[in-house]
């Protein structure tokens, strides 16, 4: 299939500079996402075997412009599952996310592609380097290192298979919380319960209501309706009832996150340690100001300590 068809035919493929978000449909997901994944592992495989010596343009630079590509064609579908998800939109990204998932993990763990960057580093033109490129270098080589391109294969294995499955386990977390918000509505039926609230919002409620087919104003926990209750509305019934219901969603029933929750901080976990940290805080911050998790917490303490008396 040609690359003008190839784009005609599925819009997560289109190379126009606006999105065409209107087009997009559960039946593009995994063909379109398929073929930029090929079409992205092609390009990270010809920077591995290219047989020129290394330079910043058949090197760092090829392998950042696949991945743009890729990122590009991919973030419009994980926006679209997040705001304006349909089953059949959820159903054909979780069957294509776990090939997203192995498919990102397996760069930094790719000992061709680590080779090829090591002997780029080792080049009189990476030593020249100054700037911004000299920091891209820098950080795209630490990412590799924190992210196991160092490892031996068996602990690359499992590092992946982690990797996959924390993909998987974080996005069910995330559709938990999306249908647990859906789930919950209120309808106030006195007028006088939203004293307070900005006329704006009360149209949204009403809309809500004549939409559901009721008279009154219905409160839903997406952020739109939560925000103007907790800040502006003068009961106070109804400000706790909203938040009380905002703040326990996924505690318990179908979309109890508190299992997933387990489950994510033990491969977190797992995944630090394999490669070399004390636990997860310490791998996330190595590579930020903090630096270590004993340090963040020194700050947090601190901090707490001289602002107390101003409480």
């Amino acid at each position: 299939m040609s690359e003008a068809m190839t784009t005609k035919s599925n819009p997560l493929l289109s190379e126009a500079y606006r999105i065409p978000f209107h087009a997009i449909r559960a039946e593009h997901v995994e063909p379109g996402i398929r073929q930029a994944l090929a079409d992205a592992q092609a390009e990270v495989g010809a920077v591995s075997d290219e047989v020129r010596p290394a330079s910043w343009d058949n090197t760092l630079g090829r392998l950042d412009r696949a991945l743009e590509k890729l990122s590009r064609r991919i973030a419009p579908l994980g926006h679209l599952v997040s705001v304006a998800e349909t089953k059949e939109l959820r159903d054909a990204y979780n069957n294509i996310l776990p090939e997203i998932s192995a498919f990102w993990s397996s760069i930094p763990l790719d000992p061709d592609l680590w080779k090829r960057l090591e002997a780029f580093e080792n080049t009189d033109e990476a030593n020249e380097l100054r700037g911004i490129e000299r920091r891209h270098l820098n950080k795209t080589l630490n990412e590799f290192k924190r992210a196991g391109a160092t490892l031996p294969t068996d602990r690359k294995n499992r590092l992946q298979a982690l990797q996959v499955e924390l993909a998987q386990t974080q996005q069910k977390f995330s559709e938990n919380v999306l249908d647990a918000t859906a789930a919950w509505e209120l309808l106030v039926t006195d007028e006088s319960r939203l004293d307070g609230v900005p006329e704006a919002a009360k149209r949204r409620f009403s809309a809500r209501a004549d939409e559901n087919g009721d008279e009154g104003w219905t409160l839903t926990l997406d952020y739109p309706s939560v925000e103007p209750i907790l800040k502006h509305c003068k009961d106070s019934e109804l400000r706790h009832e909203v938040f009380v219901a905002y703040t326990t969603r996924c505690r318990e029933g179908e979309h109890d996150n508190r299992p997933l929750l387990a489950r994510i901080l033990r491969m977190r976990d797992e995944i630090a340690h394999i490669l070399g940290y004390g636990g997860f805080p310490d791998y996330v911050l190595a590579d930020r100001m903090a630096g270590t998790a004993v340090r963040a917490v020194s700050f947090e303490q601190d901090l707490t300590e001289r602002t107390q008396p101003y409480w």
